[in-house]
C-alpha cells in the first residue's frame, strides 16, 4: 500500500453539504463576488485559487465553510471566519490525520493524552481556546484561519496562517444618523444573501424574547420573504415564548411551540439520539448546545417543517453591537489599556462555570497565563474593548456559542448565521465605540423597524422587549457596593430553592435532584454540570475532598 503522509477523515457527510474528490473536500456554502458556491463548484473555485493569494480570496468570501484541498504536495485546509465547520489534525508517527471529526482523527488516542489544565480549562468555561482540544494530540484549526501542509517525500510540515480578525478600526467621526443608515444598509445587503441562499425554502427562526431573532424576522418580512415559521420552547407560560408568540403575531408569522417538562428531559436525556448527539456535538472541545436541541427533535419526528427547512438562528448580533458595554462599562472608555487587566476581566467573566476559588492557584495561574499568551500577539488592537471582543469571537462565539447549530445538523437541517456575515462583521468593526456602548443605537433600530413593519404604538412594542430593561438593571446592580452581597444572598435564600423546579427551561432534570442540590451554590447553570458530566464520562476525578480536582 502506497505511503500517505495526509489521510482525510470526513464522518458528517450524511448531514452536510459534503462534496469530496480524492482528497480534497468542499463542505458547506460561500458566496464569491456576489455568487453562491457549494458542492462541486465551490470545490472547483476553491481548488482554483493559488496558495499565494488564498489569503485575499478567502477575505472576499463570505459564509459557512470548510475547505480541505489536495494541491501536488501540499494541502490547504481553511475554515470560515468563525470556524462554524470546524476541521481537526493529529499526527499519527509519519502521518497528518485532517477531517470534520476530532475523535475520528485522533484514531483512539483521545483517551489517553489529555491535558489536566485544558481539563480545567474545559470545565470552567465550557469550551478549550485556542488551537487545542481535550486531547494532546489533535488540534484544531481556528476561526479566521487556514494552514498549509507541505507534504512532499520524508517532510510534513503545517503552517498555520490567519487570514480574519476582528479589530475596531478607528476612522473619521461618525454622525448616529449616518451610521444607522449605514447600519440599515448592511442589514439589507446581508439578509438578501440570506433570502439567496435560502431561495424559496422554509426558514425556521427559534423566536425569544431578545433583539437579535426578532431582528432576523423582521428584515425577512421587510424583504417580502414569506415562508418563514417561528418557534419557541421550554415550560409552558414562560415569559420568553410569550413575547415570541406576540411578536411572530404582530407580523403575520406562523408560530410553533414546542413543551418542556422535567419528565420529557428525563426521557431525551436518555435516548440514543442524546448520545449521538453527544459525539457530534462535543468534539473534544466544547459543551454541547442543548438548550432547543429537543425543540428541534420534537418538530422533525412530527414532521412540521419541511425536510429542506433552513433555521436561522440571532447569533451573535448583539455582542457585535456592544452588548459587553453593559456588564464592563470600562472595556469602552478611551484610554490606554493593559493586556493582563483584559486577560482578568475575561477570566471573571468567562472562567466561571464552577467557582474558580475551588480550583487550585496554579492551575488559575496557568489558565490565566493561556489568556495573556493569546491576547499579548495582539498588541495592534487599539482600545481594550476590541481585544476583549476578538477573544469573545473567536473562543466563546466560535467555540461554544455557534456550536448550537450542531442541534440542526444531527436532524438533517440546514443553518445560516445572517449576523456573521463578513459585511455585518465589518460594518461593527468600523462603528465608533460610542455608538456601542449600551446597545442604545442597535436596539433603538430595531425597535423602530418592529413599530415600522407591524403598526404597533410605541407603549405596546415597549410589551415586547426586555433585553434593554434586563441589560440596565443588571448594570445598575453590578456596578453598586451591594452586588456583592445582594448576590450572595439572592443565590443562597432563593435561587438554590427555586432553580431546580423552577427554570423555564425545566432542564435540570438531566442532572438529578440530589446531586443538584450537593452541588448548586447559585452561581452554576446547566452547563457547568454539562461539563463536568464530559470529563467524568471520559475517566476523570472530577471532586477530591469537596475541591474540584481534575485527575486523569
Amino acid at each position: 500500500m502506497e505511503y500517505q503522509p495526509v489521510r482525510v477523515i470526513i464522518k458528517h457527510s450524511d448531514i452536510r453539504k459534503v462534496y469530496r474528490a480524492g482528497n480534497s473536500v468542499a463542505i458547506g456554502s460561500l458566496f464569491y463576488k456576489g455568487r453562491l458556491y457549494s458542492g462541486r463548484a465551490l470545490l472547483e473555485l476553491a481548488s482554483s485559487w493559488p496558495i499565494s493569494g488564498f489569503h485575499q480570496e478567502l477575505n472576499t468570501s463570505t459564509g459557512h465553510f470548510a475547505l480541505i484541498l489536495e494541491k501536488k504536495d501540499q494541502f490547504v485546509l481553511a475554515v470560515d471566519r468563525l470556524r462554524s465547520i470546524p476541521l481537526f489534525m493529529a499526527k499519527h508517527g509519519d502521518t497528518l490525520f485532517v477531517g470534520d471529526d476530532s475523535v475520528a482523527v485522533a484514531c483512539g488516542k483521545e483517551l489517553e493524552g489529555f491535558d489536566p489544565v485544558l481539563a480545567f480549562e474545559f470545565l470552567l468555561c465550557g469550551y478549550v481556546t485556542g488551537a487545542d482540544t481535550l486531547c494532546r494530540e489533535v488540534r484544531q484549526l481556528r476561526p479566521g484561519h487556514y494552514a498549509v501542509v507541505n507534504a512532499g517525500r520524508g517532510t510534513l510540515e503545517v503552517k498555520d496562517l490567519r487570514y480574519y480578525e476582528f479589530v475596531h478600526h478607528c476612522g473619521p467621526e461618525t454622525f448616529p444618523d449616518e451610521a444607522i443608515d449605514r447600519f440599515d444598509q448592511t442589514l439589507t445587503t446581508v439578509f438578501r444573501r440570506l433570502v439567496d441562499y435560502a431561495n424559496g425554502r422554509t426558514i425556521v427562526v427559534p423566536l425569544s424574547g431578545g433583539f437579535d431573532s426578532r431582528l432576523v424576522v423582521l428584515m425577512l418580512k421587510r424583504l417580502g420573504y414569506d415562508n418563514v415559521i417561528a418557534f419557541s420552547y421550554g415550560c409552558p407560560g414562560n415569559k420568553e415564548s410569550s413575547i415570541s408568540q406576540r411578536v411572530a403575531g404582530s407580523l403575520g408569522i406562523p408560530w410553533r411551540f414546542l413543551p418542556y417538562s422535567h419528565e420529557s428531559w428525563v426521557r431525551w436525556w436518555n435516548s440514543p439520539e442524546r448520545v449521538r448527539y453527544w459525539s457530534l456535538a462535543h468534539q473534544l472541545s466544547a459543551v454541547p448546545h442543548i438548550q432547543d436541541w429537543p425543540a428541534v427533535w420534537q418538530m422533525y419526528d412530527k414532521k412540521d417543517i419541511p425536510h429542506d427547512s433552513v433555521f436561522v438562528p440571532g447569533h451573535s448580533a448583539d455582542l457585535l453591537a456592544g452588548s459587553r458595554s453593559s456588564v464592563i462599562p470600562g472595556l469602552y472608555r478611551p484610554g490606554g489599556f493593559d493586556i493582563a487587566d483584559v486577560a482578568q476581566l475575561l477570566f471573571k467573566n468567562n472562567y466561571c462555570l464552577w467557582d474558580p476559588r475551588s480550583v487550585d492557584c496554579d492551575v488559575v495561574q496557568s489558565l490565566e497565563v493561556r489568556i495573556v499568551s493569546n491576547l499579548e500577539h495582539r498588541a495592534h488592537h487599539p482600545d481594550a474593548a476590541s481585544l476583549y471582543e476578538v477573544w469573545d469571537v473567536e473562543e466563546r462565539q466560535a467555540k461554544f456559542i455557534v456550536n448550537s447549530v450542531r442541534a440542526y445538523e444531527q436532524w438533517g437541517f440546514d443553518w445560516w448565521l445572517p449576523f456573521w456575515d463578513a459585511e455585518y462583521l465589518d460594518y461593527w468593526a468600523h462603528c465608533p465605540l460610542d455608538l456601542r456602548i449600551g446597545k442604545t443605537m442597535y436596539e433603538g433600530h430595531v425597535s423602530e423597524l418592529y413599530r415600522n413593519l407591524t403598526g404597533v404604538s410605541a407603549s405596546a412594542s415597549r410589551q415586547t422587549e426586555r433585553s434593554g430593561l434586563r441589560s440596565r438593571l443588571r448594570h445598575r446592580l453590578s456596578t453598586s457596593r451591594f452586588s456583592g452581597p445582594l448576590r450572595c444572598v439572592y443565590r443562597r435564600t432563593v435561587k438554590s430553592r427555586t432553580e431546580y423546579h423552577g427554570h423555564p427551561l425545566a432542564w435540570y432534570s438531566v442532572v438529578g435532584q440530589q446531586e443538584f442540590r450537593r452541588r448548586f451554590t447559585g452561581r452554576e447553570n446547566i452547563n457547568s454540570f454539562l461539563s463536568r458530566e464530559i470529563l467524568h464520562s471520559w475517566g476523570m476525578d472530577i471532586w477530591r475532598g469537596g475541591k474540584l480536582a481534575v485527575e486523569t
